[in-house]
């Protein structure tokens, strides 16, 4: 809609900022729906609100896509959703098995392979689902890979953050999601500001300093204890990630949709929303492993000592918010030293979840450095 236009940043930072709104209503609708109803009334209130959506678009969305006719891809649709299910059931199954098991390194073989038959059937097609001819192009494939780590380290951080909160730091679902509104405050206020930011200091000043951004917060929470200040350490770093995500989110996916001819907008939106949500959902797995492989061998090593009933001691072992529900029943005399225990088992794991978002974000910051161009959207090479 604003092919040409001079306010073209400008609608792609004030798009990028909606997620920082979104950020922020989404928990808090949760958390009261939570306090006050079931937790399937959660799924009412999202259907109400895509009905309205949808109303929406009908009356307000022009039409604007370059072809009109085309056929579904039915291969490529069910090839992708079988490549990175697999790819992703193989991650988060890689604590149960282990990384040399046959179930592990088949998984990934196998989500590969498809993968790979999905890039070539997709090359093939008259109207694919994605265009892979799109990632021959420098700038268009650093700006995806930019977008895909920025929701790489957010959703593993909302997944680890609210464990975080509830289990250890005693949070309501409502508390939990007010204390994340510092985040989406500043998203929604940095977001419109990244892209004008772009256009002045270039592509590759903004993205690559987002992505240093999202690396030094990482690197932030594995120095931290469960119950450091929330205002002088928790805030700051929310801070930090926020800032980064909004640096990289707007100029990233203004850098590669200005690499692409009118008629590719609608693909190159279409790999862009793609790839955040695959690297959100990689977020939740890696990091997400990383938890389950790293807490239970902690806690069990605190847990060895004490005369705790195998059973229970395991029950515990499964998750963090399992340990919580099994606290209030265990002995006095030793409850507030397996408390300590779960508290630093789960710190240890975060911080190992969170070394691996950090030295990922500072990678591919080093890489948008050495690949985005520096020129604002209008000189772009095409």
């Amino acid at each position: 809609m604003f092919e040409g236009s001079r306010y073209r940043s400008l609608a792609v930072g004030l798009w990028a900022a909606t997620s920082g709104v979104g950020i922020a209503l989404g928990p808090i609708i949760g958390g009261v729906l939570l306090e006050h109803y079931a937790w399937n009334s959660i799924f009412w209130v999202c259907s109400v609100i895509g009905v309205v959506a949808l109303a929406c678009i009908a009356v307000a969305v022009p039409e604007v896509r370059a072809y009109r006719s085309e056929r579904f891809d039915f291969p490529g649709t069910v090839l992708s959703v079988a490549g990175v299910g697999l790819l992703v059931w193989a991650i988060i199954e890689r604590p149960t098995y282990g990384w040399l098991s046959w179930q592990v390194i088949g998984g990934i073989c196998a989500a590969l392979i498809i993968l790979a038959v999905f890039a070539a059937v997709e090359g093939h097609t008259h109207a694919p689902l994605i265009d892979v001819g799109l990632f021959r192009r420098a700038t268009f494939t650093s700006s995806t890979c930019a977008i895909c780590v920025a929701f790489f380290c957010l959703f593993g951080f909302i997944f680890i953050t609210t464990q975080w909160f509830q289990a250890l730091r005693g949070y309501t679902a409502l508390q939990t999601a007010v204390a994340t509104l510092p985040f989406a405050v500043v998203m929604a206020a940095v977001a419109p500001l990244a892209t004008q930011l772009a256009k002045r200091f270039g592509y590759r000043s903004v993205v690559s300093t987002g992505l240093l951004f999202l690396s030094a917060s990482m690197f932030v929470v594995t120095r931290v204890d469960a119950h450091c200040s929330y205002w002088f350490v928790v805030v700051p770093t929310m801070a930090l990630m926020a800032a980064g995500i909004a640096l990289i989110q707007g100029p990233a996916t203004d850098a590669l949709m200005s690499t692409v001819p009118e008629s590719s907008t609608g693909a190159a939106s279409a790999v862009n929303d793609t790839i955040r949500e695959i690297g959100g959902t990689l977020g939740v797995a890696v990091m997400g492993s990383a938890i389950s492989s790293v807490y239970p061998d902690e806690l069990s090593d605190s847990l060895s000592g004490l005369q705790i009933p195998s059973s229970i001691a395991k029950a515990a072992e499964d998750s963090v918010m399992a340990a919580k529900s099994i606290l209030p029943h265990l002995p006095a005399g030793i409850r507030q030293t397996v408390e300590q225990s779960v508290s630093t088992s789960f710190m240890s794991a975060t911080h190992a979840a969170c070394w691996i978002a950090c030295a990922l974000a500072l990678a591919f910051a080093l890489l948008c450095w050495i690949t985005l161009p520096k020129h604002d959207s209008g000189n772009l090479p095409q």
